[in-house]
This record gives structure tokens, sequence and C-alpha cells, in this order.
């Protein structure tokens, strides 16, 4: 548990200082322009014992920020995000919605030509689960869903993690992304050693900022 939140600050601090340092040393103002962000998830799990799934179609959608500085490659990208996870097992499927908060989204931008910019980015999440399905197939038939427990026996309502991910950005306003979060909390409270049941997500991405 504590190897996991230490990797989860350092991750944090790491993105951070690297912007802040970079930009410490520039005098041009930076600039801060706000877009939204919508994207198609793949999720699952990772961990011991979860081998036996698959990935789940989803979506994402919500607020982003970007702090950048016209003389730096590195800038900073915060976002608010409603993003689904869960995945599909032999007998069950299981739907997570969560709440996404990305603090620290540090980013090394080139620019290839005017109006097209290559991005790579690492970063940290946040996450608060509104609320949770599971479907269960009975007979071969997939039944009612039914709402999952986040009370104190069942299911862990706070995830954290890191991510990492590479895209374009053209007309200096236009963004196709491709990314990777994993989770360093289990789903569920007080798993058994041998069953980790942290999420996993692949996200193609599409974002719009405004006044760019």
């Amino acid at each position: 548990m504590y190897k996991k939140v230490l990797l989860f600050v350092l991750g944090a601090a790491l993105t951070a200082s690297s912007v802040i340092a970079q930009e410490r040393a520039i005098p041009v103002a930076d600039k801060i322009v706000f877009g939204i962000q919508a994207g198609y998830n793949l999720s699952g799990f990772w961990g011991p014992g979860t081998s036996n799934h698959t990935r789940k179609p989803g979506f994402q959608l919500g607020v982003i920020a970007d702090r950048s500085n016209e003389n730096s490659p590195f800038s900073l990208r915060p976002g608010l995000l409603f993003s689904q996870r869960g995945a599909v097992f032999n007998n069950s499927e299981i739907t997570l919605n969560y709440l996404k908060l990305y603090p620290a989204n540090g980013r090394y931008n080139w620019n290839i030509s005017s109006g097209i910019k290559v991005f790579c980015q690492f970063g940290t999440h946040i996450g608060l689960a509104i609320n949770g399905r599971e479907k269960k197939k009975v007979g071969g038939e997939w039944g009612d869903s039914k709402n999952l427990d986040f009370g104190a026996k069942n299911m862990q309502r706070f995830d954290y993690g890191l991510g990492f991910g590479a895209g374009v950005m053209v007309m200096k306003r236009i963004e196709l992304g491709l990314g990777y979060e994993f989770g360093l909390e289990s789903t569920l409270k007080d798993p058994p050693k041998y069953f980790q049941n942290s999420n996993s997500n692949w996200a193609f991405t599409v974002a719009f900022l405004f006044g760019k």
C-alpha cells in the first residue's frame, strides 16, 4: 500500500516539477486555455487473478485546461472527466462510473510544422466512483443489472493511479490522442492477496481547445 502511494506521489511530483522548473527560466507569460474532451474507453482489470476477462467498451467526457508557454516545449494538462470503467467476465459484466481528476499531467510537445504538433504525456489521476452496475448471465442469457455496493464491506469508492499517452494537435486546437492508465488501488475493499482487481484502461480521445 505504502509503495503504491509513494509511486503516485513521485509521479505527480515529477510531472509538476519538470514543467515549473522549465517555466521559471522563461520570462514570457504562460497562456491558459480551456476545452472539452471525449473518448472511447476499453477498460479492464490488472493484477493477480484478473486474467479471465475481456475489455469492456465505455466512454469519457469532460472539461480540460492547457497551460503552455510559447518558448517552452513543456505544458500542463489538468482535467475533470466522467469516465466509465469495468470488464466482462464469463458470467458477469461490471460497469464502474467515475469522476476523474487529472491534477498534474505533464506534456512534452514537438512542433512538426505550422499548425501541427506531436505530444507525449505522463501524469496522475484521482477517481471517485459515482455508481456501479453488475449484470450476470443465467442460463446463457444476460439478466437485469443491479447496483454495486460502495458501502463499508464491498466496493472501493476511491481510485488513484498513473497514466501516459501520446497524440497529435492540428489547427492549434483539435487533438487526437491514445493513452493508457492503470490504477494503484484495488476496486474491492480488503481483497485477497491472489486477487488485486485494479482498474486498467486504454482510451482513444478527441479534444477541442477554445481560444488556443
